[in-house]
């Protein structure tokens, strides 16, 4: 069975400009998630303990192979035309959440090449360069300048809403300023 993944509008627009990395935020549940990550830092056997944490917690490890990405879409009755909501003018009544997505039906596929924790505010060059944070200009971007703040707590909103809708309790994943973990997925991007 293949592995999908849902991404927002944002992280769909870096694959389309480029994109070699993909965040997902690691949600500070009840359970203790922040506090141990924070020990990890200070442990000598960090390496293991933070692969463990990985395995344990990552829907997408090193080495999965054409994941598709889900996103939202539209499919007129009958036809196998896929048209993205993303980069559609269409006048369209009902786009089907990404959920419901297909690997046909996706237009993308990543090969995860490396799972890394880090912390928004611990990002450096090389992570924003990896992310293709916007077409021509991310160049422009300092980690906390507040474009690049902008666009990360618009993935948040985005994250939240796509995985969370449901639940009776909003759960909030942090913003830029909280500096939460996140899950950096370095990903070869094939276009269908």
């Amino acid at each position: 069975m293949s592995k999908g993944i849902e991404l927002g509008e944002s992280q769909i627009e870096s694959l389309m400009n480029g994109s070699t990395s993909l965040i997902v935020p690691i949600s500070d549940t009840e359970d203790g998630r922040y506090t141990f990550l924070d020990y990890t830092n200070e442990h000598e056997h960090k390496s293991t303990m933070v692969d463990a944490f990985i395995k344990s917690y990552s829907s997408l490890q090193a080495g999965d192979k054409e994941v598709f990405v889900k996103e939202e879409f539209t499919k007129a009755y009958g036809s196998y035309n896929v048209e993205y909501k993303l980069n559609s003018n269409a006048t369209v009544l009902y786009w089907q959440p990404a959920s419901e997505m297909t690997k046909e039906q996706s237009r993308f596929s990543i090969d995860i090449e490396d799972v890394r924790i880090i912390r928004i505010q611990d990002f450096g060059f090389d992570e924003v360069y990896g992310l293709s944070v916007t077409e021509d200009s991310w160049r422009a971007y300092s980690i906390n300048s507040p474009s690049f703040v902008e666009w990360f707590d618009n993935i948040m909103e985005q994250y939240e809403e796509i995985h969370f809708k449901e639940t009776a309790e909003r759960i909030t994943l942090g913003r830029y300023e909280d500096n939460p973990y996140v899950f950096l997925y370095d990903a070869k991007v094939t276009t269908k």
